[in-house]
């Protein structure tokens, strides 16, 4: 497993590309690692929530199989827009982007510039296939 920090959204985009660079198929999911509960209830309260960070909101916790050849846009989407927020800026939301492939597996958190990587065997992909990491350390 590899970790890193203080990494720049070009740094980590080239290196989840070659990561994933003989993947055909990925899945990824968002995932939030803060209690949603009452997220959109305090946005409301807040001037709303921007609409291209509500459908993203709608997103949290689904996987989603794409094909490979979309992974740069698909990170460079999430690039965009790192944590949700509501129009008056107050209220802010955390989430990662899971990335899974046959072989390799990563967590990258754009707001805080940290990434996860991992590479694994047939067991590995079994019985360990995600990783939850701790951005507060």
């Amino acid at each position: 497993m590899n970790s890193y920090s203080n990494i720049t959204d070009d740094q980590a985009l080239k290196m989840l590309i070659e990561l994933f660079a003989k993947e055909c198929n990925i899945e990824y999911q968002y995932k939030s690692w803060q209690d949603n509960d009452y997220f959109i209830q305090l946005c409301k309260e807040d001037g709303g929530i921007i609409p291209g960070h509500l459908l993203r909101y709608e997103e949290l916790n689904r996987s989603i199989r794409t094909k490979g050849e979309v992974l740069e846009k698909l990170i460079q989407q999430y690039q965009a827009i790192p944590y949700l927020e509501s129009r008056n800026g107050n209220q802010r939301f955390g989430y990662d982007l899971h990335l899974w492939g046959r072989n390799c597996y990563a967590v990258y958190n754009a707001a805080k510039g940290r990434m996860i990587t991992k590479t694994y065997n047939l067991i590995e992909r079994l019985f360990f296939p995600m990783i939850t990491p701790n951005w507060t350390e």
